[in-house]
């Protein structure tokens, strides 16, 4: 197998992972996207700014993700009371209890996904991912050193796909 086909199946398997997550969360009004921002609030309000950092995403991408959760109550904005131009993001009640809710269904969806690989295969599979994910990583790296190409920003692989997207 050459790495074109290797990366294709790794990239197809991700692509189905998220797309049973997502599936399995829709219950609880989340998504894989919507559930990853919840649990970094669950560890205190931040600003919209520091999550899309946090993220790697665009602010317009983060954005739309809090209107969503606050639209839905599982977030609140707030001023910052250290600078009055900024705001904050907070989880609610709600949103904790479908945070919790949603790790418990990942939890179970994941060990469905995992259940035909031995401790040993797992292990195998962590090893070589991490093996991969070095490498992509030293590679990331190096392009954020060099320019975007002219007029096009840089965006992970795993950001969040919107509509908005779609006009870049």
């Amino acid at each position: 197998m050459n790495e074109f086909e290797l990366s294709e199946q790794l990239l197809g398997c991700v692509t189905r992972i998220r797309r049973v997550l997502d599936g399995r969360l829709r219950k609880y009004g989340l998504s894989v996207s919507r559930k990853r921002v919840l649990a970094f609030l669950a560890r205190g309000p931040v600003r919209q700014g520091a999550l899309a950092a946090a993220f790697e995403v665009a602010p317009r991408t983060i954005t739309e993700l809090v209107d969503g959760l606050e639209r839905d109550g599982l977030v609140e904005r707030h001023n910052d009371p250290k600078d009055r131009r900024a705001r904050l993001v907070y989880i609610t009640a709600a949103g904790r209890r479908a945070d919790e809710q949603a790790m418990a269904a990942r939890a179970e969806t994941l060990g469905e996904i995992f259940a035909d690989l031995a401790e040993e295969e797992r292990e195998a599979l962590s090893r070589m991912l991490t093996a991969v994910d070095r490498r992509v990583a030293r590679m990331s790296a190096q392009d954020k050193e060099e320019p975007a190409a002219a007029g096009h920003a840089a965006v992970p692989l795993d950001a969040p796909f919107t509509v908005s997207d779609e006009r870049r």
